[in-house]
């Protein structure tokens, strides 16, 4: 699509109805494939479980070479409903991909602990930090933030400017039990 805006920009094309359809195609397309793929990952978390499921998306990063992240897994996982554990894995994800796309850091660490009926997650790093009082942080922390409220879990995080960032975030599973969230 980007070369296509090149091309669009270097020939002059502005009202050609054909040129938009195709765009339009190419949005619907990308919509579509970004859909399939988040479809799949049930799959991947049916087949290989949560802590199976971390440990590929980390090596993913890992492979990127923009970002090492240390994962840390301690419990029983498996026992997780899949739901659950789905919501689980969409959280990490959402909070590495905010590291990549805006901490500029290079180091990670990704810790989920199961301990009895408390689960905890930790995901730090070495970026730049920012400033929880500003009024730039996105609909992604809210997001993350109704996420694990939903989930009836607690989520608290600790950022400074050049400080790097800290995310907890805890759930009680006999609670999430009670509340039919799993």
């Amino acid at each position: 699509k980007m070369s296509f805006s090149t091309f669009q920009r270097r020939q002059g094309i502005s009202d050609d109805s054909d040129y938009n359809d195709l765009i339009q195609m190419l949005d619907e397309t990308g919509r579509e494939l970004h859909q399939t793929a988040h479809n799949l990952m049930p799959d991947m978390l049916i087949r290989h479980g949560l802590a199976e499921t971390l440990r590929m998306y980390c090596e993913t990063v890992n492979a990127g070479k923009r970002l090492h992240i240390n994962l840390q897994i301690s419990g029983a996982l498996r026992q997780l409903e899949q739901s659950f554990a789905l919501s689980l894995y969409r959280i990490i994800q959402e909070l590495v991909q905010n590291i990549v796309k805006h901490a500029e850091a290079t180091h990670a660490l990704v810790q989920v602990i199961q301990q009895d009926e408390i689960l905890s997650i930790l995901v730090e790093d070495n970026g730049v930090g920012f400033d929880r009082n500003a009024d730039h942080t996105g609909l992604g922390l809210k997001n993350l933030e109704y996420r694990v409220y939903v989930l009836q879990g607690t989520f608290s995080i600790q950022t400074g400017r050049n400080k790097g960032t800290l995310a907890y975030i805890e759930f009680d599973l006999e609670r999430v039990k009670r509340a039919d969230v799993m």
